[in-house]
Order: structure tokens, then C-alpha cells, then sequence
């Protein structure tokens, strides 16, 4: 056996050394204290987007830290017009349907633990709304008017900058239709 000498350098770069009970973005800086601002994903919508009836998917979890926790949500930048799925308070399963700044349908029903994945769709269209978690329908109305005015898809949160989901999003679909309950409870099992 020979010995060789080695001359070895290590560089370990953008190493996360925040400590928590989740993990956070890493944000490269220099010697001045930065203040970290929430991730926030959004992007316009165009011709794939129905404003007469929609269908929106999402399988996510929540840690349940925030007093709700929004999976997605098409708005125009506000609360006035928007097509919402989200953990409510109490991790109960909830959609929101909101038209002239006026809440037309607020479903809600079953809930879930901290930190456990779930599938949730909300599907609507005129005087026909539903919403179905893990194969279950949680609620139903029969009186919708349909928002018309959105503008974007928000993901993990609402424009406001409020609702932030706390958890983990696995997944996100959006179907330009009312697809049927049958549909919406395999879609979520």
C-alpha cells in the first residue's frame, strides 16, 4: 500500500441552517439581514378558463397554523370575484364562490389532521355547485350565480397575501366544464 497526499477542498453553498419545524426557501444574501417575504405563485388566465362553469382540483395537506389555508384560487386580485378550494379553520374541507362582492355559495363539511394529504374539487356552474373531499361530497348549493370578472390563478394563498397554505401541494387541476358528481367522487378518492 502507497500513501498519497491529498489536497481536498469542500465548498457547501446555500446551506439551509434555519431551525424550525418546517423548512423554508433559501435566500442568498450578503452581510445585510434581509427579511424573508411568503412564496407566491400566480398567473393570468386566458382562453383555458370558463368563466359559465368550472372545476377545480387540488390534493394537498396543512399543518393547520394559519386560520385558513387556500390550495388555489382564481380571483381578480381581490376578494370581490373568485373560485376558491382551501382548509378552513378547524381543517374542515371548504370552497368559496364569490361573485360582485357578494358570497354566493360557502361550502363547507368534513375534516382532516395536520399533515395529512387530502383531494379536494370544488365543480360548479349556474344554480349548481358542489364540493367532494376524499370521495365524499362535503356540500352542495343550488343557488350559484357564477363570478365572471377573474383575472388569475393564485396558488398556496389569496391576493391579499392572506390564507397561505401551510402545508404541502402535490397537485393542481383545472377543468373548463361542471364535471358530474360520479366523476368528482372517483377524481377525489
Amino acid at each position: 500500500n502507497v500513501s498519497l497526499p491529498m489536497d481536498v477542498t469542500l465548498r457547501i453553498g446555500g446551506v439551509q441552517l434555519e431551525q424550525g419545524s418546517f423548512s423554508t426557501s433559501f435566500i442568498p444574501t450578503t452581510s445585510s439581514v434581509l427579511t424573508r417575504s411568503a412564496d407566491s405563485f400566480s398567473f393570468p388566465i386566458s382562453s383555458w378558463f370558463n368563466a359559465s362553469e368550472s372545476t377545480l382540483y387540488g390534493r394537498a395537506s396543512t399543518a393547520g397554523i394559519n386560520s385558513a389555508s387556500t390550495i388555489a384560487d382564481i380571483n381578480n386580485n381581490a376578494f370581490s370575484e373568485r373560485f376558491q378550494i382551501r382548509f378552513a379553520s378547524n381543517f374542515t374541507y371548504s370552497g368559496i364562490i364569490t361573485t360582485a362582492n357578494t358570497v354566493q355559495s360557502s361550502f363547507s363539511g368534513g375534516t382532516t389532521t395536520a399533515n395529512t394529504q387530502n383531494k379536494l374539487a370544488m365543480s360548479a356552474t349556474a344554480n349548481d355547485g358542489v364540493l367532494y373531499a376524499n370521495g365524499t361530497l362535503r356540500s352542495s348549493d343550488s343557488s350559484i350565480s357564477m363570478p365572471t370578472a377573474q383575472t388569475q390563478m393564485r396558488v398556496g394563498g389569496v391576493a391579499s397575501g392572506s390564507e397561505r397554505l401551510n402545508g404541502h401541494l402535490q397537485n393542481i387541476k383545472y377543468y373548463p366544464k361542471r364535471i358530474l358528481n360520479t366523476q368528482l367522487q372517483l377524481l377525489t378518492q
